[in-house]
């Protein structure tokens, strides 16, 4: 922390500026920095995400998830769309519905597709094409 009036750091937990007694706004006892709520390891400043584990410190902030996230619903289908909701709810819930939605859809049309195929060989073996 810095003295407002001098600017001289002050590395304690003082009340008072060591070096022109200026009030730092706060009591000398009890002083505790801010902590993260994932990590609980305190945190310097007023940051948006937590320095050691990224947790979003401030109401509103979302932390950035990876586009490969969509690759999973794709690949995987409904499965993929489940273990990726499970991963990213925690930092970005409108994304992890999204991807959700997404693995059920390709399931969909994968059952479709295969009910097309089936059919097509069912419909073929019966006229003895």
């Amino acid at each position: 922390m810095f003295c407002p009036k001098c600017g001289k750091e002050e590395t304690g937990n003082a009340a008072f500026c060591r070096g022109c007694g200026e009030s730092l706004g706060f009591p000398a006892i009890g002083i505790r920095k801010p902590s993260c709520p994932k990590c609980l390891r305190e945190i310097d400043g007023d940051p948006a995400f937590c320095p050691y584990c990224s947790e979003p410190l401030k109401p509103g902030v979302a932390k950035k998830t990876s586009w490969a996230w969509w690759l999973l619903p794709i690949i995987l289908t409904w499965l993929g769309g489940i273990i990726a909701y499970l991963c990213v709810r925690r930092t970005d819930l409108a994304k992890a519905n999204k991807l959700m939605i997404v693995g059920f859809v390709v399931f969909g049309i994968w059952v479709v597709l295969n009910l097309i195929i089936v059919f097509g060989f069912i419909c073929a073996d019966s006229t003895g094409h």
